[in-house]
C-alpha cells in the first residue's frame, strides 16, 4: 500500500549535453562594388555570429553570419579593406533536447587560407571552433513529508542550488565625434576602425546589473596629396554605461555579461563654422548577460519507520551550485623581429587574437595556456608588408577545490601597444580573463514510499534483545538506526552518546530491542 507524499516543486537546471568541436566552412567571396579591384591580399580575419539557436527534435542548427575583413593592396598599388559577411551553419545531433532547453553558443574563428580566384573574388578557407552548453530547466519534486506513517524517520537534506536566467542581448547605441585638423573631406578615406571594449566593470543592484568601460576605437585612413597616398591613424575612447534589469530571478548573487559590438557606422563631417571635419562614429553595444541566484532547499532524501516495513523508490538527479568567480589579467611583453629590405616608415595595422590551447582543472588550480596571434601591417616607401608572429603565454588562478567545472568562461584582448623599432616591433597587450566555477550538485529525491505486507517482510533480528554492531568506515548512525529498526536518539540514547562524532570506526555498538 502506497504512502501519500507531500511534495514541493523546485525548477532546476540541469546540463544535458556540451560540445567542443572544430568545423570548416568554404566560401567564396566577392568584394563589394564600390570597392577597387585586388592585386594581393594582405590579411584577413574575421568574427564568427552564431545568432540563431534552433532546436528539431535532437538535433541542434546553429545559424549565423562570419564577418570577415579582407586587407589587401588595391590594383593603385595602395591599401584597402573591404567587409564581407558569409552565411554560416553547423549542426550537430545530440540527447535529451526535449523540453525547456536554453542553448549557450560560442564560436571563434581559429584559422583562414584564402585564394585570389579573380580581382573581385576570393575563396577562403575557415576553421571555426565551436562551443556549446545545453542547460534543461526542469520540474522536480522535493520530499516535504509522508501522511499516516507512524513514528517517521526523517534524513532531511539542506543544499544550495543555483538557478540561472538567461536574458536576450540588450542593445545600446552610441554617438560620438572627432573634431580634425583636416579640412578637405574630398581627400580622405577610411581604411579600417577596430573597436575593443577595455576597462569593463560591473556592479549589481536589487533590480539589475549596471556595466561601463571604453570602447577603443582605432581608425586608419588615407589622405590624397598631390605627391602620394599617406596613410594616418586616430585613436579615439568612448565611455559606455548600460544598465540591464535582472530576469527570471528574485535575487541576483552573481552574473556573467559579454559585451560585443553588434553594427558601426564611420564618416566624415565638414563643420560650417570652423570649415574643419569631424569623423563621426555611430555603433551599437550588444550584451548577453546570465543572472544567478543561490537558492537553499530543503529535502527529504530518506526515510523509513521502525514500526512499519517499507519499500522506498529513488531517484538521483544531477544539478549545480556556483561556488566562485574570478577576473584576470595577463601582461604580454615581446619583440617580434622582421627582415625588409626597405625602411618601414610605420605601423599601419596592429591586430591580435587570443587562441586557448589547453585549459585543466588540477591541484586546486586553473590552468590555461595559448597564443596571442598576432599581425601587423607596416608601410614601406613604395609598399605595404605583413609581420605575423604567435607569442605563447600562461596563466593560473587558484580556487577552492578541484571538483568544480569551469562556465561560462571568456578570455579577450583588452589593450595592444605596437612600437616600431628599426627591424622589429615592441608588443605589449593585455588579455582579460574570467569566469565562473560551478561544482556538481546530486540530489536524491524519494519517488514513492509503499508498505510492505507482513508476510513479505523479512523478519530480522526478531529474536534477539541485545546485539552488537561494529561501525564500518563511512556508515552513519543513520544507516545503522534504519537496518535495524530503530531510530539515532535511541542509538544515542542506548550507548550513553552525545552525538554520532563520537563513534570510531570498528566500535561496537550496542543494539537493545
Amino acid at each position: 500500500m502506497p504512502f501519500e507524499l507531500v511534495r514541493e516543486y523546485i525548477t532546476l537546471d540541469q546540463e544535458v549535453n556540451a560540445f567542443n568541436t572544430q568545423t570548416s566552412l568554404e566560401e567564396i567571396i566577392k568584394i563589394p562594388d564600390f570597392k577597387p579591384n585586388m592585386r594581393s591580399i594582405l590579411h584577413i580575419n574575421g568574427e564568427v555570429d552564431p545568432s540563431s539557436q534552433i532546436i528539431e527534435g535532437n538535433v541542434l542548427n546553429i545559424e549565423g553570419d562570419v564577418n570577415y575583413k579582407v586587407y589587401y593592396v588595391a590594383e593603385g598599388g595602395y591599401l584597402d579593406c573591404a567587409e564581407v559577411v558569409a552565411p554560416f551553419e553547423y549542426s550537430a545531433e545530440l540527447s535529451d533536447l526535449e523540453g525547456d532547453v536554453e542553448c549557450l553558443i560560442k564560436a571563434n574563428l581559429e584559422h583562414v587560407d584564402y585564394r585570389i580566384t579573380n580581382s573581385r573574388k576570393v575563396n577562403i578557407r575557415s576553421i571555426i571552433q565551436v562551443e556549446g552548453k545545453m542547460i534543461k530547466k526542469s520540474n522536480f519534486p522535493l520530499l516535504a513529508d509522508v501522511k499516516e506513517m507512524a513514528n517517521i524517520q526523517k534524513l532531511q537534506d539542506k543544499i544550495t542550488i543555483t538557478v540561472s536566467a538567461l536574458k536576450d542581448m540588450e542593445e545600446l547605441s552610441f554617438n560620438e565625434s572627432v573634431t580634425m585638423d583636416e579640412k578637405d573631406e574630398l581627400s580622405l578615406k577610411v581604411i579600417d576602425s577596430s573597436f575593443v571594449f577595455s576597462e569593463m566593470k560591473s556592479s549589481k543592484s536589487p533590480s539589475g546589473v549596471l556595466i561601463t568601460g571604453k570602447v577603443n576605437i582605432d581608425t586608419l585612413y588615407s589622405e590624397d596629396t598631390e605627391e602620394r597616398k599617406e596613410y594616418k591613424n586616430i585613436h579615439h575612447s568612448v565611455n559606455v554605461s548600460q544598465f540591464i534589469e535582472k530576469y527570471g530571478v528574485e535575487n541576483i548573487d552573481d552574473f556573467f555579461y559579454a559585451p560585443q559590438i553588434k553594427s558601426q557606422n564611420i564618416d566624415f563631417a565638414l563643420d560650417p563654422e570652423t570649415e574643419l571635419l569631424s569623423l563621426n562614429y555611430d555603433f551599437v553595444v550588444s550584451t548577453d548577460i546570465t543572472f544567478y541566484e543561490n537558492v537553499e532547499i530543503e529535502n527529504i532524501q530518506d526515510l523509513y519507520s521502525p514500526e512499519v516495513k517499507s519499500n522506498i523508490e529513488k531517484e538521483v538527479i544531477k544539478t549545480y551550485c556556483l561556488t566562485e568567480d574570478f577576473q584576470g589579467d595577463i601582461t604580454i611583453s615581446d619583440e617580434i623581429t622582421f627582415e625588409t629590405e626597405m625602411p618601414v616608415e610605420k605601423i599601419l595595422l596592429s591586430d591580435a587574437q587570443v587562441l586557448v590551447s589547453s585549459s585543466e582543472i588540477a591541484d586546486n588550480q586553473l590552468k590555461i595556456d595559448g597564443v596571442l596571434k598576432t599581425c601587423f601591417l607596416l608601410s614601406e616607401i613604395e609598399m605595404i608588408e605583413k609581420v605575423e608572429q604567435e607569442v605563447p603565454f600562461s596563466y593560473s588562478i587558484d580556487i577552492k577545490s578541484d571538483e568544480q567545472e569551469l562556465f561560462d568562461f571568456d578570455i579577450a584582448v583588452d589593450q595592444l601597444e605596437s612600437t616600431l623599432r628599426g627591424n622589429s616591433i615592441g608588443v605589449e597587450s593585455n588579455i582579460v580573463v574570467k569566469g565562473n566555477f560551478f561544482k556538481k550538485i546530486k540530489l536524491n529525491l524519494v519517488k514513492s514510499v509503499n508498505e510492505v505486507e507482513e508476510e513479505e517482510a523479512e523478519e530480522i533480528g526478531e529474536f534477539y534483545t541485545i546485539k552488537a554492531h561494529y561501525k564500518q568506515p563511512q556508515e552513519s548512525l543513520w544507516e545503522i538506526a534504519k537496518v535495524n529498526s530503530t531510530t539515532v536518539n535511541k542509538l544515542l540514547t542506548d550507548n550513553k552518546l552525545d552525538e554520532e562524532e563520537q563513534v570510531a570506526d570498528y566500535e561496537p555498538l550496542l543494539i537493545l530491542k
